[in-house]
């Protein structure tokens, strides 16, 4: 019995791996490197991922900035400071001064003072999460993996 494997690929082509067996076939993958079981966790990450919310619901663009418009409830001071960084990175390629932010998310009713709001962006910096370049807080690598990975995902539950 000849048994096949078929990968999609990301730009619309096609991997095509027959062998006797499919154990046949994971040994092949194995000896050039490729484990079959980190294929699929990708595989299902990739297929989370496509059922994300569209981003571009999520925020409103305003003069002062990236307004997010999602239902803020439900994130932390932390998570709504990075999904505001990560509005400004997806709409303007930028990033925001910190009083931009506090001013945005105390404009959407996030009960928490000023400097509980440093506190969390000085955290968020410690982290990795974000960096400062000049006046401006920007989101980095980490902080948009912790967002796709973690914030958007805690939204769309939300949305279910």
């Amino acid at each position: 019995m000849k048994v096949q494997l078929k990968i999609k690929l990301i730009h619309d082509g096609e991997l095509l791996i027959e062998g006797a067996s499919l154990q046949e076939i994971i040994s092949a993958l194995n000896e050039i490197g490729i484990d079959l079981n980190k294929l699929l966790y990708f595989e299902e990450k990739a297929s989370i991922k496509n059922k994300m919310p569209n981003t571009s619901n999520l925020f409103e663009l305003t003069d002062r900035g990236p307004v997010p418009i999602a239902d803020l409830d439900n994130l932390s001071i932390r998570e709504a400071i990075l999904l505001t960084l990560y509005g400004a990175y997806l709409l303007q390629r930028k990033g925001m001064r910190a009083a931009q932010i506090i001013d945005i998310l105390k404009e959407r009713g996030l009960p928490s003072s000023t400097s509980s709001f440093y506190a969390r962006i000085a955290e968020l910096r410690k982290d990795g999460l974000i960096l400062k370049e000049g006046d401006s807080w920007k989101v980095t690598r980490k902080g948009i993996d912790f967002i796709r990975d973690k914030v958007l995902l805690k939204l769309q539950t939300k949305y279910k």
